[in-house]
C-alpha cells in the first residue's frame, strides 16, 4: 500500500501540474482529463488504487483532483485522516 500511496500522489501532482499547463495555453481548466493527451500527457494516469481514472471536478475558476487513497472509497476529496493516520483521499485543490 506504501508504493501505491507514493505512486497516487505522484500522479496527482502531474495531473495537476497538467491542467496548469492547460489553463496557461486555454485561459481556463479542461472540462474532462481526456483535453490533456496527449498535448500535454502522453496518457491519463490512472489511480493505482482503482485502476480507473483520478477524480476530476472542475469547478469555478478552480478545480478539484484526487484518488481514491488506500480505503479504495470515494470520499469527494476528504483529505482528513482516518483511524490509521492516512489520508482518506489524496487530493489537490486549486481554487483559481
Amino acid at each position: 500500500m506504501h508504493m501505491a500511496s507514493h505512486d497516487a500522489k505522484v500522479e496527482v501532482c502531474r495531473v495537476g501540474l497538467a491542467l496548469q499547463i492547460y489553463k496557461g495555453r486555454h485561459g481556463k481548466y479542461p472540462e474532462r482529463l481526456e483535453e490533456l493527451a496527449p498535448d500535454i500527457l502522453s496518457v491519463i494516469p490512472v489511480d493505482p488504487f482503482t485502476g480507473k481514472s483520478l477524480i476530476y471536478k472542475p469547478g469555478g475558476e478552480g478545480f478539484l483532483l484526487y484518488s481514491v487513497g488506500v480505503n479504495g472509497v470515494d470520499d469527494h476529496g476528504d483529505e482528513t485522516l482516518d483511524n490509521e493516520k492516512r489520508p482518506r483521499d489524496i487530493v489537490r485543490r486549486c481554487p483559481r
